[in-house]
């Protein structure tokens, strides 16, 4: 396993501001792996909208998906949410396909590594350890 998959897609310093916020690490933990559940199925919404043609449902996904992501340290998916959402504010149609791609993908590697070989998930096992 390469180093970024050792490290994860979720930025540890930001979910330990999370549990500190919050006052317990076990709820910010939580409230990742209710992330990382939902993750796939609101990137399909959003790419649904779009293929409809409901751009309000399109933004409002876009959005939540931004701060969502930005809340637990998904910052790769968080930004190329926050492009999707500017392209659909600005009107720009022709770089949506292209950005929604690259969420698409951002999201499939933030599944796939999440938290990160040792880390904590979860359900309290390390990720990558039996």
């Amino acid at each position: 396993m390469g180093r970024e998959a050792d490290r994860g897609a979720i930025d540890p310093a930001v979910l330990d501001r999370l549990a500190g916020e919050l006052g317990d690490s076990g709820v910010a933990q939580r409230i990742a792996g209710i992330y990382l559940e939902l993750l796939e199925e609101r990137v399909g919404r959003l790419c649904s909208a779009w293929v409809e043609g409901d751009a309000e449902k399109a933004l409002e996904t876009a959005l939540t998906l931004k701060v969502t992501s930005a809340t637990i340290g998904a910052v790769a998916v968080s930004g190329c949410a926050e492009r999707v959402e500017r392209s659909l504010r600005d009107g720009g149609s022709r770089a949506i396909g292209g950005r929604l791609q690259a969420l698409r993908q951002a999201a499939a590697e933030t599944l796939a590594t999440g938290f990160g070989a040792g880390a904590p998930t979860p359900g309290g096992r390390p990720r990558g350890r039996r």
